[in-house]
């Protein structure tokens, strides 16, 4: 078989049936196939073949650099001569290798590499692998500008580097095949380089200077029809990175992003100086690989170990990690059968009487899971997931009763938030208004009696209302605080250290807009749902069945005498301390709801009513957060 065309001998027979007449494969060179050949036919001892399989840390740079080129024409073949499996292999290699692009740029590599990549990225549509063999290949030309990078040291000079991409420039003016993001880069590398480098090149004929010239003055300074604007993403007078791009609330770029894009930069697109704008363009490569090495190492150094001396022995301190938190999660794993509170956490059962060691168990599995997840424990994190949802939805009550720090109450509702488990967040939330509800002076149900121990929750609920940005991560319970601290009177919060003067205007500006309730506004009209002249909530989204009736607790919970509780303006505060304790009439009408809760009903009638109940409790609390919790300028 013969990769190099067709041989000058006359053919004698059928192609491919001996030597002189061999099989001739179009479009194949022979490098790329031996490349293909050595992974489907490589032996274990071959030191070439084992270093496909190696994982990028165990090569070394030119050797990562080689394994890398010919796995491109390993991918780009298996895809040719349909070989999925080897195929599939490649492509998770080509991928690993993609991190390592400033190694690959400090070696010469011919452009029929960047070029190969870039044809499989379009015939396979991996959209990720196309955007990164188009970085790669603008990154690769760009040290050639930049005299400091790596790639400019390893090329000795730069003169050869920039020959070859003259080269590619002209063939694909010659050509008319080119891919328009890499043309444009080449095109705004030529002008870049200036007049003086456009003389000296043969390649370039005269219409092609004339070309360039007519652009630098097009471009000098840069027009307004280039697309820059994300650029000034985070600028005065520009929208925010965050709000923009969607980054979670634990993601910090911001500075990252000036850093590399604003400033000097930025400055550098707006000169007016000959080919100054053009210049800045031709970089940008290079700008974004830093930005992202720079945010990938500083993510990196807060997962890091960081070494520390301790009493003269080598020790290590976990950035970002309480010893408390850490001792939990490795309790997972030293933890012994021997330990009670070891069996308690491992053999957690919803039927025994709940107690404090419940609260405590919740911790060990709050911990667990959100330091799993960290630590990449996937089966760790789903096992503790489990329990802490477990716990949540069978002994909310308990959680409620019980000293939870707040926390942990928070990171409790944060971490369901930021694993999407609205059932877990919905009772967490629960637990937490709960909490707070027992203390008030309007609770029906006494469970704190002593003043350190109202102080003591009254403190706790401050510090609630305070946790940063609470009100946009979940306006229910930032409302159900807002409500809370009210409750307690202007004595109380205009004392509180806690708070600032901005909230104690706020808190005065909604006491007097809450007096009385403003129940339309509140959405308390569902409380009404259920009445004399309709006792089984027809036509309602909580109808009853036949078999169900369940007035009498819906009365006693959500009825007149509350409701006018409610709308009542003497003594002060007390609509603002009824709204407040809205969480302990829920568990009072749960109670009496499953108490009297028939068996042969078959329509869910129970949970339906729960639903629909704990649906337009946070809903009314949104719109007490929405409406009358905004800072009084």
């Amino acid at each position: 078989m013969s990769l190099d065309g067709p041989s000058e001998m006359p053919k004698k027979g059928k192609e491919g049936s001996c030597d002189e007449n061999p099989i001739v494969i179009p479009q194949l060179q022979s490098q790329p196939f031996r490349n293909f050949l050595l992974a489907v036919y490589g032996r274990p001892g071959d030191k070439e073949f084992r270093s496909l399989f190696k994982g990028v840390a165990e090569l070394e740079s030119v050797q990562a650099v080689t394994t890398f080129l010919k796995i491109i024409d390993i991918a780009d073949l298996a895809h040719r001569f349909i070989a999925p499996d080897i195929e599939i292999w490649a492509l998770s290699q080509l991928k690993s290798h993609c991190h390592l692009i400033e190694t690959l740029n400090a070696y010469p590599i011919s452009s029929k590499s960047h070029n190969r990549l870039l044809n499989y990225a379009k015939r396979t549509e991996d959209e990720q692998i196309l955007l990164w063999a188009r970085h790669w290949t603008r990154s690769y030309y760009t040290g050639a500008i930049e005299t400091s990078s790596i790639a400019s040291s390893a090329f000795g000079p730069v003169q050869k580097i920039r020959e070859q991409l003259v080269r590619e420039y002209k063939f694909a003016t010659i050509t008319q095949s080119f891919d328009p993001p890499i043309f444009g880069y080449h095109f705004c590398f030529l002008l870049s380089l200036g007049h003086e480098f456009w003389d000296k090149q043969g390649g370039l004929t005269r219409e092609d200077r004339i070309t360039l010239l007519g652009a630098q003055v097009r471009l000098t300074p840069l027009p307004k029809s280039i697309p820059l604007g994300w650029i000034y993403l985070g600028s005065i007078n520009h929208p925010g990175l965050r709000p923009t791009l969607g980054l979670c609330s634990e993601c910090h770029l911001s500075r990252a992003w000036r850093s590399n894009f604003g400033g000097a930069y930025q400055t550098m697109l707006r000169s007016d100086a000959p080919l100054g704008g053009v210049f800045a363009l031709s970089i940008l490569p290079s700008r974004r690989q830093k930005r992202i090495f720079d945010s990938f190492n500083q993510a990196s150094a807060t997962e890091e170990l960081i070494p520390v001396d301790i009493m003269g022995e080598a020790g290590f301190r976990v950035v970002d990690m309480r010893a408390e938190h850490f001792r939990h999660f490795l309790f997972m794993f030293y933890g012994l059968p021997s330990n009670q509170s070891y069996r308690c956490v491992m053999s957690h059962d919803n039927s025994v009487p709940q107690d404090h060691g419940q609260v405590i168990n919740f911790h060990i599995y709050l911990d667990v899971a959100e330091i799993a997840s960290r630590f990449s424990a996937p089966n760790l994190k789903s096992w503790a997931h489990t329990e802490l949802c477990k716990i949540a939805n069978s002994a909310y009550e308990e959680l409620s009763r019980f000293s939870m720090r707040t926390d942990y109450q928070l990171r409790a509702l944060l971490y369901a938030k930021r694993v999407r488990d609205e059932r877990l967040a919905a009772q967490v939330r629960n637990a937490i208004q709960l909490h707070f509800a027992w203390g008030s002076i309007s609770s029906p149900v006494k469970l704190v009696t002593t003043a350190g121990g109202l102080d003591a929750v009254r403190e706790r609920l401050v510090r609630v209302f305070k946790h940063p940005k609470l009100q946009d991560i979940d306006p229910a319970l930032f409302g159900f605080a807002f409500c809370g601290i009210l409750a307690l009177g202007h004595e109380v919060w205009m004392k509180d250290l806690l708070l600032s003067r901005e909230d104690r205007v706020m808190l005065l500006s909604g006491q007097v807009r809450l007096m009385p309730l403003p129940v339309s506004t509140l959405g308390l009209g569902w409380m009404d749902t259920l009445n004399c002249q309709n006792r089984k909530g027809t036509g309602t989204p909580i109808e009853c069945c036949s078999e169900c009736d369940h007035f009498l607790s819906w009365e006693a919970c959500f009825g007149d005498n509350y409701r006018q509780q409610l709308c009542a303006t003497t003594p002060p505060l007390c609509g603002i301390s009824q709204l407040a304790i809205l969480p302990v009439q829920r568990l009072m009408f749960r109670g009496a709801l499953y108490e009297n809760n028939p068996p042969s009903c078959r329509n869910s009638c129970c949970n339906r009513m729960m639903g629909f109940v704990d649906m337009r409790i946070q809903d009314t609390y949104v719109r007490l957060a929405e409406n009358f919790c905004r800072n009084v300028s």
